[in-house]
């Protein structure tokens, strides 16, 4: 202005351009100013060569996109008094210079999808709708593209993935709704890969009753287009190993022989390009692995751990961990011998550097050695231990003992008075309390299961020796009420292991079952803060979920 210029629409737009592109946080309210300034001082207009000069629709479209990528709660209205502000500049310019465009309108549709809300969302299918009718009845310029189909669908499928019930099928039906308006000949665009990918993960995270064969259907669309000649259809690893997920999570009957059909047909179709280095492979066969084990079928389990490990597939503790975890709970006379043989395994792949143990796999080891009863179990519990110390100390910080570990080693010291020998007992009952001072000198916390172990350690004691068995008695349960800890499990177990005077006489009830809630408070206070927290955690879920059954 100093010099006598004025900027023009083109200098404007770059300046709306960078600033709403910028995506700092407030770019959408100082593109907004400067686009507003720009309608004042170069509104549209059409030169004497029939170009239309001044504020441009891209001016606009940059900023309503800007609002819709905002994440303020305003954004959705920020976009629509943008679009109200285009119709009116256009008018006050006598000519259609200026209207807003499927652009205008997608971005609009996405302000409101992306709030990730039900009413948000609905919003913006109901102007998804509009758009779609205007198109219908004859203003072809305004016909949807894939884009904006899609952002409508995947709103739908984040809104699935936060359990909101309905979501899934709204999205099919506008993928269904999309599918016969193309073979109509009423619609430029066909459902591309990207569109039932999206519809298909809205059914693998649906709640819905039948949502995983609903996905699976998806899917084998893809599949009978892609044979068919569409090389654009061709599915993914992923797109199987999600379905996969969906029809594990489901626990339906035949959940398990789906999971082997989709991957029988993965390895049938994709046979000269399949790779056990996709890691999307290796996630199909993990999640079958884990699969079984929660149908307690340890020893289909194990088929896949044995050919992971046969196909130099990536492992993780967690694949060797379900499995002994699944022979544990299958309880069979084959058990142990299969659960020594997966450590083994384990081991294995630990000495030849393409794996690492974490806590976790060796401490479900040592619950599977108690589960079984073997002969020495506590011995051999801390034998497990020491060897767990000894890896950390070479640098595996993930194998490092937890209160569980430990807790683990107590439960097999506490179930070794089973044992006849009374040497035994002495050993495990030696190694219970050296473990209890290692849990404390390790930084770790005991629990209300580390006491409870530790009461029930107490039948290690001979039975002459009444007197030292009730000291350890009260001195351990004195010290889970020092720390809050007493729960109805603790009680169980020192009902069990004192004599009824003993325990009468530490809990003052002096007749009746002994119940938690009439025990000092200060005993109990950990599963009191745990009460409030579990309490305010479901009122927080109560609210968010709110509208999570509306259609």
């Amino acid at each position: 202005q100093a010099y006598g210029l004025q900027p023009d629409g083109e200098c404007f737009s770059s300046v709306i351009a960078a600033l709403a592109k910028s995506r700092q946080r407030g770019s959408a309210g100082r593109a907004e100013k400067v686009l507003r300034d720009a309608v004042k001082q170069c509104p549209p207009y059409k030169d004497s060569n029939g170009v239309v000069r001044g504020v441009s629709v891209d001016a606009f479209n940059v900023c309503i996109t800007a609002w819709a990528k905002s994440d303020y709660e305003d954004g959705p209205q920020k976009a629509k008094d943008l679009i109200v502000l285009m119709e009116e500049t256009n008018q006050a310019s006598g000519g259609d210079y200026i209207k807003p465009n499927v652009q205008s309108f997608t971005s609009l549709i996405d302000a409101h999808a992306q709030t990730n809300e039900w009413e948000g969302v609905r919003d913006s299918e109901g102007i998804f709708n509009r758009l779609l009718e205007q198109y219908l009845d004859g203003e072809e310029e305004l016909e949807p593209n894939l884009a904006t189909w899609t952002i409508v669908m995947s709103a739908y499928n984040r809104l699935s993935r936060k359990r909101s019930r309905g979501a899934a099928d709204r999205a099919e039906r506008m993928l269904r709704r999309l599918e016969e308006l193309y073979r109509e000949g009423r619609t430029s665009y066909a459902p591309d890969n990207i569109v039932y990918k999206t519809v298909m993960n809205a059914w693998t995270v649906s709640t819905a009753d039948g949502a995983p064969q609903r996905a699976e259907d998806i899917l084998n669309e893809m599949i009978e287009m892609y044979l068919d000649g569409d090389d654009d259809m061709k599915p993914e690893s992923k797109s199987f190993r999600h379905v996969i997920d969906a029809w594990v999570k489901s626990n339906a009957l035949n959940s398990m022989e789906k999971v082997e059909a989709l991957i029988d047909r993965f390895e049938d179709l994709f046979e000269e390009e399949y790779s056990t280095d996709d890691d999307q492979v290796c996630e199909m066969y993990k999640t079958a692995l884990f699969g079984w084990s929660k149908q307690n079928k340890p020893l289909k389990a194990h088929e896949y751990l044995d050919a992971m490990i046969s196909e130099g597939m990536t492992l993780d503790s967690f694949c060797f961990d379900k499995v002994i975890e699944a022979y544990t709970h299958a309880d069979a006379e084959y058990s142990l011998k299969k659960t020594y043989e997966v450590f083994e395994q384990m081991e294995s792949c630990r000495q030849a550097g393409t794996l690492k143990p974490n806590e976790r796999v060796y401490t479900s080891f040592i619950r599977a050695l108690t589960k079984a009863r073997v002969k020495g179990m506590a011995p051999k519990a801390q034998l497990v231990l020491n060897r767990m110390e000894q890896l950390y100390d070479e640098g595996n910080k993930g194998i490092m003992p937890t209160v569980f570990t430990y807790n683990a080693v107590l439960n097999a010291c506490a179930e070794s008075c089973i044992d006849d020998d009374e040497e035994q007992k002495k050993e495990a009952f030696k190694i219970a309390v050296t473990n209890f001072k290692a849990l404390k000198e390790n930084g770790e916390d005991p629990d209300h299961v580390t006491f409870a172990h530790m009461i029930k350690c107490s039948k290690l004691i001979p039975e002459h020796e009444d007197e030292k068995k009730d000291s350890f008695i009260k001195s351990s349960f004195k010290m889970c009420c020092d720390s809050g800890f007493v729960n109805s499990y603790v009680l169980r177990d020192l009902t069990e292991c004192a004599s009824e005077r003993f325990w009468r006489a530490l809990l003052n009830c002096p007749s009746g079952d002994p119940e938690v809630e009439d025990l000092p408070l200060q005993w109990r206070t950990k599963f009191e803060d745990r009460k409030k927290e579990s309490n305010k955690f479901e009122d927080r879920k109560k609210q968010s979920n709110k509208f999570g059954g509306r259609k």
